[in-house]
């Protein structure tokens, strides 16, 4: 399951996985990577991952035209969404 637990001061310790990168608390980039992850791996409207939609429109995140893609993401960004792709491989 994946949470938005969004908190300040959040900073992921390397691992082997994420050697030398180092993710930063950024609403906007957090946001943006969940949005990103949520439309690349919803398996339909009753998944944890689509409920990730819901949760970002209560805080008032809203995508801008288009929506929001991996490429699109800032470096941050795909630092967050690659992190929630580990942990939903897991």
């Amino acid at each position: 399951m994946v949470s938005l637990g969004l908190h300040s001061g959040f900073t992921a310790k390397p691992t082997p996985a994420n050697e030398g990168k180092t993710m930063y608390w950024d609403r906007f980039d957090i946001c943006e990577a969940y949005h990103a992850f949520a439309t690349d791996y919803h398996g339909g409207q009753w998944t944890p991952e689509y409920a990730i939609f819901g949760r970002l429109q209560r805080m008032g995140y809203r995508a801008g035209f288009g929506g929001v893609t991996y490429e699109s993401l800032t470096d941050n960004g795909r630092e967050i969404y690659d992190n929630l792709v580990r942990q939903r491989e897991v």
